[in-house]
Order: structure tokens, then C-alpha cells, then sequence
């Protein structure tokens, strides 16, 4: 019975022992630094992990250039054009006509109908057309302006679990001549500074920088963008239970209120057929 109760006890003490690290763990601060420009890129850090998430890094390149069997460089390939022996003149083949297959006679309801419009997807790749872009100012404002529609959202409501210690934005636009320039560059500041401000206001962001210029000069526009923000996983876990609660608790009520109201109507339908 001794040797039992101490087993279960040592059992415990790892147990507990298990559980306290995960609750600290759950404390350590998560991460993350999002670079968008010529060259982008994404890392995720908690404590002394470094996970780079974006540019990963392509198994198949690597192995294309250990493959001893890879094809010889373009200059050895030159080379060896030169010095290989002509090879002897052949005679050209004789082309052979194809046979003309017999048309099949056309249904005329099936020529007057309309041809079906080729199937699109629903939504376009954001995140690939925004690191496929390249420093370009279109994919930083189409994923600005997606980003934002999800702010009134279940999404919206877990970035009160992040915090943002820098949030940079430079952007230069240009186009073919300055009137254009002129009038892109105010589309651009009337889109983009009241969205990035309510966005400073609504979430906590210690540090932030928007600059939008004119370049009247330049071939074409460009834009960086910088982002490292944190967060406690144990916060995000409890920010997004109080939102699922929240919506449990909207839904309920609803449907409460559903069941209640038809029993409600036939009691008042009762009451003033007693008192007619």
C-alpha cells in the first residue's frame, strides 16, 4: 500500500510538475516580425526559437544543385556545340496532308446559345499577390484595405490580444506624368491615412510612422512596410473563449427569444378574448 500511495504521488509531482510549465509557457511572449519590400519577410520568435516563416526555404533548389547529373553550364554547353562534328545532311521529310475529317452537322439552338463564361475563383490569393508584388504599392493596399474589412469581425475583436510596437508604412508613387501623380497620390491618402488611423486609435500601438510621397521623377512606385508585434498565447486563448462566450450568449438569446415570443402573443390573445 506504501509503495502504491508513493507511486501516485510521484506520478502527481510530474503531473503538476507537467502543468506549471505549460501555464508558463502560455505566459511567454510570442513574436513576430513581418518585413514587406524587395525582399520580404516573416519570423516568428518565442524565447530563443526563431522560426522564419516567409521566404521558406526550397528543398527542391537544393537539391537541384547537389544532383551531380545536373545539366553541364551554359558556357560548357557552347563549348562542346563548337567542337562536335556536323552531323551528316538528311533529306526532308515529305509532309503528309491531313485528312480533313467530315464536319458534323451543327444544331442550330446549340450555335444560338450563349457560350458559358469561363469559372473564376471566389477570392484572389491576398497574401500571394501581396509578397508576389514586391515592394509594390498595389498588393500593400489590397491587403490594407482586405485587412480591414475583417476589423468589425471575430478577427477584429482578437487583435485586443496583440500588441504592436511598430508599425511602419513609406510608400512613393509615381505615374506616366505629374497630373496623374497628383491625383493618384490623393486617392491614395484619402484611402489609406483614415484607415491606418483608426486602426492606431481602436488597438494598442506604441510606435507608428505613415508617409505617402509624390514622386514625380521615379520609373515606378515602391512601398516598405514593417510590423513586430507580441502577444501572450494565455491572452489570446482568453480574449477568444470571451468572444466565443459572447456569441454563444447572442445566439441563445435569439433563440430564446423566438420561443418566448409565440407563447407570449397567445397569452395576450387569451387575456383579451376573457375580457371581450
Amino acid at each position: 500500500m506504501a509503495v502504491f500511495l508513493l507511486i501516485l504521488k510521484i506520478i502527481g509531482g510530474i503531473l503538476l510538475s507537467i502543468l506549471a510549465l505549460v501555464i508558463i509557457a502560455l505566459f511567454i511572449k510570442v513574436r513576430i516580425t513581418a518585413d514587406y519590400a524587395e525582399k520580404s519577410s516573416i519570423v516568428i520568435q518565442w524565447l530563443f526559437i526563431r522560426i522564419p516563416v516567409f521566404p521558406m526555404q526550397k528543398k527542391a533548389k537544393k537539391k537541384a544543385a547537389d544532383d551531380p547529373q545536373q545539366a553541364p553550364p551554359a558556357s560548357e554547353a557552347v563549348d562542346n556545340a563548337a567542337n562536335a562534328e556536323p552531323a551528316p545532311a538528311q533529306a526532308a521529310p515529305v509532309e503528309e496532308t491531313p485528312v480533313q475529317p467530315e464536319s458534323a452537322p451543327t444544331d442550330p439552338a446549340a450555335a444560338a446559345a450563349p457560350a458559358e463564361p469561363a469559372k473564376k475563383d471566389d477570392k484572389p490569393d491576398i497574401l500571394k499577390i501581396f509578397f508576389e508584388s514586391n515592394g509594390g504599392v498595389e498588393g500593400l493596399i489590397l491587403l490594407i484595405k482586405e485587412f480591414f474589412s475583417y476589423l468589425g469581425s471575430f478577427f477584429g475583436g482578437m487583435l485586443h490580444a496583440f500588441v504592436i510596437d511598430e508599425l511602419m508604412v513609406d510608400m512613393v508613387v509615381t505615374k506616366s506624368d505629374a497630373a496623374q501623380t497628383a491625383i493618384y497620390y490623393g486617392q491614395l491618402c484619402s484611402a489609406v491615412y483614415p484607415m491606418l488611423g483608426a486602426f492606431v486609435t481602436k488597438y494598442k500601438v506604441r510606435q507608428y510612422d505613415f508617409s505617402i510621397t509624390p514622386d514625380f521623377l521615379a520609373r515606378k512606385s515602391s512601398a516598405e512596410m514593417h510590423v513586430s508585434f507580441w502577444f501572450r498565447p494565455a491572452t489570446l486563448i482568453g480574449t477568444v473563449l470571451l468572444l466565443v462566450g459572447r456569441l454563444v450568449f447572442k445566439f441563445g438569446a435569439k433563440v430564446v427569444i423566438r420561443m418566448v415570443k409565440p407563447l407570449m402573443n397567445a397569452r395576450k390573445g387569451a387575456k383579451t378574448e376573457k375580457a371581450e
